[in-house]
């Protein structure tokens, strides 16, 4: 079963308006991000199940964000909660994201920000260690905000340790645009990265190198729909030289094993 460990969703309501909304910042959404339209996106390529990655933006929207994952969570979608770091309140709502089942929280220091090393949120970050959550990064740059840099590898490499081994996953390759820095300061940790929107952007054999470096058993695929195809995604890794063992580990084995366990 190939797993999408990198889809955006919105509830039907109001999935129109975050598109506008979305649009005037980043790049045009290839779909309507309902959890159907995706689904239906994503069977294209092949995938039949999706991690869909929530964010809450203030602290305010937590709740709201949290409850709407728990609404869609189950059978082909997977969805990830998300916390604010600085919300009086974060460490609470992480409790209800675990009472909910979901299995992981989603964080973007672009949009909710924060820097991923500020000393302040490393309390937040063992709190989710705590918890058995799953965390998924944002890394790298991000095309809403093109000159910040609140989550490059030196950033994330500080924050691991305050995880006490709990999955973390880098999403973009461990870096969006920011794949040298990777290859100096975070092949080899302990952690995971996805694949999401890494073709047309990260060269292939660099993309190659990385995994190979790193080890298949800790990447994970992963698209960003609705910015990025799936098909796209699927075929740039199926394409960049791994072989057959190691592309099984990065399209559903090793997805399985976190979410399954």
């Amino acid at each position: 079963m190939i797993t999408d460990f990198h889809t955006h969703v919105f509830p039907g309501a109001v999935a129109p308006l975050a598109r506008r909304s979305l649009e005037t910042r980043a790049l045009k959404m290839l779909i309507s991000p309902t959890v159907t339209r995706t689904l239906e996106f994503e069977r294209k390529s092949g995938v039949e199940r999706i991690v869909a990655l929530n964010i809450a933006v203030k602290p305010s929207r937590q709740k709201n964000v949290n409850d709407f994952a728990a609404s869609v969570n189950g059978g082909s979608v997977v969805a990830f909660g998300s916390a604010h770091p600085y919300a009086p309140d974060a460490f609470e709502e992480l409790e209800r994201i675990k009472a909910l089942g979901l299995k992981g929280v989603k964080l973007h220091p672009f949009y909710q920000d924060f820097y991923a090393d500020d000393e302040a949120v490393f309390p937040f970050y063992e709190k989710i260690a705590s918890l058995g959550l799953i965390t998924v990064f944002h890394a790298g740059r991000d095309f809403a905000m093109p000159n910040k840099e609140l989550i490059q590898p030196q950033a994330l490499a500080k924050a691991l340790e305050h995880f006490d081994g709990a999955p973390v996953i880098a999403a973009h390759l461990g870096g969006d645009l920011s794949w040298d820095d990777v290859e100096r300061r975070l092949v080899g940790e302990n952690l995971y990265f996805d694949t999401a929107f890494t073709a047309g952007r990260c060269p292939a054999e660099q993309a190659l190198r990385i995994i190979r470096s790193h080890g298949a058993r800790r990447v994970l695929f992963g698209s960003d729909s609705p910015w990025s195809s799936p098909v796209k995604e699927k075929e740039f890794i199926e394409n960049i030289g791994l072989t057959d063992e190691e592309l099984s580990y990065v399209f559903y084995k090793n997805a399985d094993y976190l979410l399954e366990k």
